[in-house]
């Protein structure tokens, strides 16, 4: 199984269009040919273990080829902030098309359990990642990764400083309109998992609480998850 030819569009041409703006026609066209031609970066690893870890490895590939081209020409520093900028757009435009329109005041209206079961199924989209819906309270919610294959892929291709860079598209596209996205700990800044909390910001009040309330009724869920959802 293979990512969606709209997930893959998106994202590409996403990026694309910050090597444009970067370094010009030109020479993103030149840097891309050269990313597309560049070596399976897990071939040595083997096949992959699972449809999650192949999904995975088909997101990250583009961003690890990319990244190696641009060190080798421009040096790791200016590879790092050119492939961020990358990474940011293509997983905004990506999760555009992966989570859809967000309605989050919606999702707070439903009951505990209804929400409990809404905010399992948006989760369960996410194939890199594992783990559980810790609370779910009226102003939102939290949830825990305990595994990422991003995490785990890039430390395995000796790329683990590529692994922070991913993150970032999630705080960029989640921080927006009423909704904000708080991560006290990240897999790839060391920590022991990825601590999301998600809060809907009331009418007229500039920031968000960073406790999360669970109804009486609400209890940790767990998610792994291992499909393709679009």
């Amino acid at each position: 199984m293979k990512l969606t030819v709209r997930q893959q569009a998106a994202s590409s041409w996403a990026g694309f269009r910050v090597l444009v703006r970067r370094f010009g026609l030109p020479r993103a066209i030149r840097l891309g040919a050269r990313g597309e031609r560049a070596p399976d970066p897990f071939a040595r690893l083997g096949k992959a273990g699972s449809l999650a870890e192949e999904l995975s490895r088909q997101q990250l590939a583009p961003a690890a080829r990319l990244y190696r081209v641009l060190a080798a020409e421009f040096g790791p520093e200016e590879a790092s902030e050119a492939t961020r900028e990358v990474v940011v757009a293509a997983t905004l435009a990506f999760l555009a098309v992966l989570v859809g329109p967000l309605d989050l005041p919606a999702l707070l209206a439903l009951s505990p359990e209804h929400r409990l079961a809404r905010v399992g199924d948006l989760v369960a989209r996410f194939f890199n990642a594992e783990g559980r819906v810790d609370a779910a309270g009226d102003d939102g919610f939290d949830y825990r990764v305990h595994r990422c294959h991003f995490v785990e892929l890039c430390t395995a291709i000796g790329l683990p400083e590529l692994a922070p860079l991913l993150c970032e598209g999630d705080l960029a596209y989640f921080n927006r309109d009423r909704l904000r996205l708080a991560r006290p700990s990240t897999l790839a800044s060391g920590g022991d998992a990825c601590l999301f909390r998600f809060r809907v910001v009331p009418p007229g009040i500039d920031g968000c609480a960073t406790t999360c309330r669970p109804s009486a009724s609400s209890s940790s869920m767990s998610s792994t998850t291992p499909m393709n959802p679009l």
